[in-house]
């Protein structure tokens, strides 16, 4: 019947076969570009572990048969923070000089991209400004490995992601400072504060599992030691608001 009721003319026939046919083509159309869009991105997916596979070759967390060697382990390790850095960090014996309380400051370094930055912060501490800098060496020896890898990379933006602006606080807290003093050193809230730490002890233990699998057991008691001065007070107590 055509559009009113009536009989179909030959003309509403051949009309709405042609839409057909155009739909049909669309589908088919479409389809094939679903299949080209799947198979770019499989292509570029592959292109990035190829390059990945390339930085972990380079920095010696793999060997040249992709096998996973023990500094691939112990980066396997952590989450908290960038595993081929710390990776990086733990086999150079970054850690090896540290104090634990001076460990556990420099690790909050490793954690503040996820964390709320203090706008104003201290001058790092001058037992602190070394490592600080070593590790800022570090990174940026890390990011040319990227790019030379073909990982597009903002070699400033990388080193930037590690800021140093907790170091004080956490250093002073290791070393018996209350929670009031820390709130007075720096604008951030309370519970910005508290997230911070608590992220800190998460990446502690990551490290001391990398510590672990390394075979590295003065290590591990020196973590053990900073998870122990970072664990106290109202910072770790029983929360519900805190815990959920």
């Amino acid at each position: 019947q055509g559009r009113r009721g009536g009989p179909a003319t030959p003309a509403t026939l051949v009309e709405r076969e042609e839409r057909l046919s155009r739909k049909q083509l669309l589908q088919q159309q479409a389809a094939g570009l679903a299949t080209e869009a799947a198979g770019v991105a499989c292509d570029e997916f592959g292109e990035t572990v190829r390059r990945m596979q390339r930085v972990l070759l380079r920095l010696g967390l793999v060997d040249s048969e992709r096998v996973v060697l023990l500094k691939g382990r112990a980066a396997a390790e952590v989450d908290a923070s960038d595993e081929v850095l710390v990776a990086e960090l733990l086999y150079r014996g970054f850690f090896n000089e540290l104090s634990p309380a001076a460990a556990a400051a420099v690790c909050s370094c490793l954690v503040a991209a996820d964390m709320e930055k203090i706008k104003r912060p201290q001058t790092p501490l001058p037992a602190l400004q070394p490592p600080l800098a070593t590790l800022r060496e570090v990174a940026t020896e890390v990011a040319r490995v990227y790019t030379d890898a073909g990982i597009a990379t903002d070699e400033a933006e990388y080193v930037q992601r590690f800021d140093s602006g907790m170091v004080n606080m956490v250093h002073a807290w290791c070393e018996g400072a209350t929670f009031a003093e820390l709130c007075d050193s720096c604008e951030l809230f309370e519970g910005s504060i508290i997230r911070a730490i608590r992220r800190l002890s998460e990446l502690l233990d990551e490290l001391k599992s990398a510590a672990k699998a390394m075979g590295n057991d003065e290590l591990f008691s020196k973590l053990e030691e900073s998870c122990r001065l970072l664990r106290r007070d109202i910072v770790f107590a029983s929360s519900l608001y805190v815990e959920m």
